[in-house]
């Protein structure tokens, strides 16, 4: 008897569990799409492209911005060196 009441208390303790995650998931779906709402209006873009960008993720894409500085930059350096180099001539 008390085993039953024991493993009936755990279930129902698990259920609750599980009702809290699904409600917390659905929670933090509302929020990001709040979110991605409230970017596509400050960026001026549809929400789906906001979306593929939350999916493409944030920090590949701030990557993919260092990287174009850092080819920039060094653009920059050789059009200098390339500058002095012709200034000695």
């Amino acid at each position: 008897m008390a085993r039953e009441s024991d493993f009936n208390r755990k279930k129902l303790q698990n259920t609750k569990i599980r009702r809290d995650r699904a409600k917390n998931i659905r929670k933090q779906k509302k929020a990001n799409e709040q979110k991605r709402s409230q970017d596509a209006q400050k960026n001026e873009m549809n929400v789906e492209e906001v979306a593929v960008l939350d999916k493409k993720g944030r920090r590949e894409l701030r990557k993919k911005q260092i990287k174009l500085e850092k080819k920039e930059r060094l653009r920059k350096f050789r059009e200098e060196r390339q500058n002095e180099i012709n200034e000695e001539q």
